[in-house]
């Protein structure tokens, strides 16, 4: 059996259910597999990048976090909301659109491949209504 924890971005697993993640993978050894949904980025802290740069970079970042808390993880790499035309006032909060809803139908995909009898599976609340967050949210409602 494995805890599966379907992140919309890198490091929302770890900001959301880090003690979590640690515990059950650490102390326990549990298998935790986090999956990372909308893994392409071109968004740092210090504005708009090149994505493949800022991509990279934020899967390292991603990659120390599990090396810290035993657990694995998986890239999924959709693309952000801001690489798919969203504006950067509007990807917080903001309704899902139609051209997102393509990814809703992927992700309903990914989300069966880990259904598996035994595993736990863990979704985000959707809670402050980033777009991405809403996306994966929708898909496991459909589900």
């Amino acid at each position: 059996m494995s805890k599966i924890i379907f992140s919309p971005h890198i490091d929302d697993a770890f900001f959301s259910l880090g003690g979590s993640i640690l515990n059950w993978g650490d102390v326990v050894g549990e298998d935790v597999i986090v999956v990372n949904v909308f893994s392409k980025s071109n968004f740092t802290s210090n504005g708009l990048k090149d994505v493949d740069e800022v991509t990279q970079l934020r899967k390292q970042e991603e990659l120390k976090n599990v090396e810290v808390s035993g657990s694995k993880v998986k890239f999924i790499d959709f693309p952000e909301a801001l690489l798919r035309g969203h504006k950067w006032v509007d990807t917080y909060p903001q309704n899902i659109v139609d051209t997102d809803l393509e990814y809703v139908e992927k992700i309903k995909q990914v989300i069966l491949k880990y259904n598996c009898e035994g595993n736990e599976l863990f979704f985000p609340l959707a809670i402050g209504n980033h777009t991405d967050h809403q996306i994966v949210h929708k898909a496991v409602i459909e589900l």
